[in-house]
């Protein structure tokens, strides 16, 4: 969900937006988010040169998303 907000917030049109079955967030190999788009999510992000990052944080049973779109 944090990342469909950022992506909404950034100006992504609805046509474009992935449904939340189509991100697929994986780690690197030092365990950090990475995070995958459908090709017409990737291609909008990338004609207006935005990158995409994503924080989890958890305790618990709690978890913490944070997603940030920017340039």
């Amino acid at each position: 969900m944090a990342i469909r907000r950022v992506l909404v917030a950034a100006g992504m049109p609805a046509e474009v937006l992935p449904a939340l079955a189509e991100i697929q967030i994986a780690s690197d190999p030092f365990g950090r988010p990475v995070v995958s788009l459908p090709a017409r999510s990737a291609d909008w992000m990338s004609a207006g040169r935005l990158g995409l990052d994503l924080s989890l944080s958890h305790a618990g049973h709690r978890l913490l998303a944070v997603a940030l779109a920017a340039p």
